[in-house]
């Protein structure tokens, strides 16, 4: 006896009944969305422990904003009794600028910084260290 089974294609109305496959657009929005929902919280974490406090003096990073031109920043910054050291990499608001007199951070406040941050904001080592318990288990 002879038989021959044969496995049929699925037909279309099949694959209907199951909905659409998402687009590849779709997949990347939601990978972009798990994305900033996990780390947006961390990088602010991150800033906000690497923000300098008003008294601080030395070298930090200026965020000035967007709008402002390279000009306006460097007359800010001078008021705040500051000098230019060198733009950060990549963002073209904010600055490398140091000062050795007590209270520079609050002046770059006052002359409109949207924030005063450690030269280690960027430092990948540093990111990682926000997240690392302290001996006192802060």
């Amino acid at each position: 006896m002879n038989r021959t089974s044969s496995i049929a294609a699925p037909d279309a109305s099949a694959a209907r009944a199951c909905g659409p496959s998402p687009s590849r657009a779709a997949w990347a929005a939601v990978c972009v969305l798990l994305l900033a929902v996990t780390w947006l919280p961390l990088l602010g974490v991150h800033a906000a422990r690497m923000s300098r406090p008003d008294g601080a003096a030395g070298t930090v990073i200026a965020v000035f904003a967007p709008t402002l031109p390279a000009r306006e920043v460097f007359a800010r910054v001078a008021r705040a009794e500051g000098a230019m050291v060198r733009p950060v990499t990549g963002w073209r608001h904010a600055w490398y600028v140091r000062s050795p007199q007590a209270g520079f951070a609050g002046r770059l406040r006052a002359q409109g910084a949207w924030g005063v941050y450690a030269p280690e904001l960027l430092d990948a080592r540093a990111f990682l260290d926000c997240f690392r318990p302290t001996a006192d288990g802060d």
